[in-house]
């Protein structure tokens, strides 16, 4: 029963101590986006919204209290892709 006890905790102390000694972590894009490869003369045209709604955080010494928002944004793109450096 003790060692069924140990080994999660060893487990969990190995797991700590490999977090605790990697400064930090990179990661990578599979594609990027400044080298896509695609048809020169192609046409894209974007249309999107969003609605967002919560709570509003304020400086403390304002005298507003418990302030909502929702905002709806619309978004309308067009894109064309040319042969820049020829």
């Amino acid at each position: 029963m003790r060692s069924l006890w140990r080994a999660p905790h060893s487990m969990l102390a190995a797991a700590a101590l490999g977090l605790v000694c990697v400064p930090e972590a990179g990661a990578q894009t599979m594609e990027p986006l400044s080298y896509t490869n695609v048809p020169i003369g192609l046409n894209f045209l974007i249309v999107g919204t969003t609605h967002q709604w919560g709570s509003v955080l304020v400086d403390p010494t304002l005298p507003v209290k418990d302030v909502k928002a929702s905002v709806d944004t619309a978004t309308l793109a067009y894109m064309r892709v040319f042969d820049f450096w020829g």
